[in-house]
């Protein structure tokens, strides 16, 4: 698939990996089909290009399916490989809760990058919701009815005042 991407781009294939690249993917265990795209995404967009430069590219999607904003992230699903174009690293796990809504926390130092992304990734699914609300719901126990019944009563003593 990258091939026929390269070649409708005019690109010559197999793509010759600059060293800084090669450098960089060394040390962050970057893939050979995930350094192609950001062979590719060099060449198509360069970094000197304004809407480029502060992009976050999900390099586990499909080269024809990948898109970036500077002002936007990929959604997050948890196989996610979101990568800083400008930075040239993998965005950190904090930046992953940031960027779902969660300010930084512990959690995100007690878990692994890949635990976390998973998280993040699942944080909307239907599924992962309804566990946390029923692992609330049975946290507080009775304790919630009560409280119910109290504030209830509470509202009704103000409305007859």
């Amino acid at each position: 698939m990258h091939e026929r991407v390269y070649k409708e781009s005019s690109i010559c294939w197999p793509p010759r990996i600059s060293s800084s690249l090669a450098t960089v993917a060394h040390e962050f265990a970057v893939t050979a089909r995930e350094q192609e795209i950001l062979h590719l995404l060099e060449i198509t967009c360069p970094m000197d290009s304004i809407c480029c430069a502060d992009a976050v590219v999900d390099l586990n999607l499909s080269i024809d399916r990948m898109t970036q904003h500077k002002l936007a992230m990929p959604i997050i699903v948890p196989k996610s490989r979101l990568w800083w174009r400008r930075a040239m690293r993998w965005v950190s796990a904090d930046e992953l809760m940031s960027a779902q809504g969660y300010g930084p926390t512990v959690a995100s130092h007690e878990f692994s990058h890949k635990q976390v992304c998973d998280i993040m990734g699942n944080s909307f699914h239907a599924v992962p919701l309804m566990i946390c609300l029923a692992t609330v719901l049975a946290t507080l126990g009775t304790g919630l009815g009560e409280a119910v019944q109290g504030g209830q009563e509470i509202e009704k003593a103000s409305e007859s005042d």
